[in-house]
């Protein structure tokens, strides 16, 4: 849409996030669980699929929004840390 009417895309910025289910992974909520996986890793991967054939075209960039926590994991955020971990290596 953005390449329709405005005539190109110089970024993506990824900065949608979500930390729930805070929990032990035994106690966690599986489709909580995947609903995290899902906003963290997945949707920022296939926006960037969709958006890379212009941005390289643009030399535009991608900004992905991370957190310590995906170097350093908390007690109790197994899917947030897991997933912004798996946006972190996306990026690299």
């Amino acid at each position: 849409h953005a390449v329709r009417t405005l005539g190109g895309l110089d970024g993506l910025i990824n900065n949608a996030g979500t930390i729930d289910p805070i929990a032990p992974l035994t106690q966690s909520d599986a489709e909580m669980w995947r609903r995290a996986v899902e906003v963290n890793l997945t949707a920022p991967a296939l926006l960037m699929k969709a958006v890379l054939p212009e941005l390289i075209r643009s030399e535009g960039r991608i900004v992905n929004i991370s957190t310590g926590a995906a170097i350093k994991p908390m007690p109790g955020w197994s899917a947030y840390c897991a997933s912004k971990a798996g946006l972190l290596h996306l990026t690299a």
